[in-house]
């Protein structure tokens, strides 16, 4: 590593060890991005659990889905209403299939959904958990305490469909990275899901104490202190890497480094999610403080990965919504997923 990469590794840990603790074990599971509603993590999950079972799941995946996108419209109503009243007049229209809920519009997207609930998927009973949100979401001081029996819908399913197939041998599993893997984020919603025990994971961070709240909450699980400019890791070492929010914080000389790192260490795939891409022609750096807030381009960002031998596949997280759920609602409409292969 040169030495400008080693002063860049250093703001970049600086940045972070300043945070407090609690702050960074919470800061990025709750809102739009807990990783059970957030259409990124559940890009990230559908992808290991393909590379696991093929197609079988693509329903339930699906279904998945279409709950994130009416949790998150939910989740935002319930937050700029800020009653009950609100929540039980959604509610009745929805009933009624009315678009209008005292003044509240309600989406023809969430009214399909609704009209499809309670229901069926691969063999499993799928709850209304839309009039279980809406009847037991409670407030306090105007802030809503969300029913997590709602919520955890799709961790109980998946674990469900999951437990009716024998996991590998701890020997032939998957080998997975995380790289920026903060406070276990995702992996907590790796664990509660089921997925957690079928694969061989390894996460790194590079905050000492994003790495001890991840081994305080999974002891078990093989978290360490890592830098994405240097992976100590033979090449191809992982067969899959999935990753979130990291290359817009890096220089762009980091980033450059940082995308050869991941693809070297990769044998099958990858799957990447971005917060601030745009169709432009280069990417446009902006320091901020003692990293980087930089908005890049997803042509650059394809032929990069593309020059490294992988293909591609990119999904814009409002053009999804859109056009696969008719949902016009999205928290960041600059969010994309890359999935990634090496062609065989």
């Amino acid at each position: 590593m040169n030495d400008a990469l080693r002063q860049e590794t250093e703001r970049l840990q600086r940045t972070w060890m300043t945070r407090d603790p609690a702050h960074l074990d919470s800061y990025l599971v709750s809102g739009p991005e807990d990783p059970r509603l957030n259409l990124q993590s559940l890009f990230s999950r559908h992808f290991l659990l393909r590379q696991l079972a093929g197609k079988v799941w693509d329903d339930l995946m699906s279904r998945e889905c279409r709950f994130a996108a009416a949790m998150n419209w939910l989740t935002e109503c319930a937050r700029t209403e800020g009653d009950t009243e609100a929540l039980a007049a959604v509610r009745h229209a929805l009933e009624q299939d009315s678009d209008n809920a005292e003044g509240i519009l309600v989406p023809t997207f969430l009214r399909r959904i609704f009209r499809q609930l309670p229901g069926d998927v691969c063999g499993l009973p799928v709850p209304n958990y839309i009039t279980e949100f809406l009847e037991h979401t409670a407030f306090v001081s105007g802030k809503p305490i969300l029913p997590y029996a709602g919520i955890d819908t799709f961790a109980r399913l998946w674990q469900q469909a999951l437990a009716r197939e024998p996991a590998k041998p701890s020997a032939t599993r998957l080998k997975v990275l995380e790289p920026a893997c903060g406070s276990a984020n995702d992996f907590r919603a790796l664990h509660a899901f089921g997925i957690a025990d079928r694969i061989d994971y390894t996460g790194f961070d590079l905050c000492e104490t994003n790495i001890a709240n991840a081994r305080r909450l999974f002891p078990e699980t093989r978290f360490q202190v890592g830098n994405i400019f240097e992976i100590p890791a033979p090449d191809r070492e992982f067969d899959l890497c999935f990753m979130h929010d990291i290359f817009e914080h890096l220089s762009l000389a980091g980033l450059e480094r940082a995308l050869e790192e991941v693809c070297r260490v990769t044998r099958l795939g990858l799957c990447v999610g971005f917060f601030n891409l745009d169709d432009i022609p280069a990417h446009i750096e902006r320091p901020y403080e003692e990293y980087h807030w930089n908005t890049l381009s997803v042509e650059q960002i394809r032929k990069a990965f593309l020059k490294r031998g992988f293909a591609c596949r990119i999904r814009n997280v409002g053009a999804f919504l859109q056009e696969e759920l008719g949902c016009e609602q999205t928290h960041n409409p600059n969010a994309c997923t890359f999935l990634l292969w090496r062609p065989k």
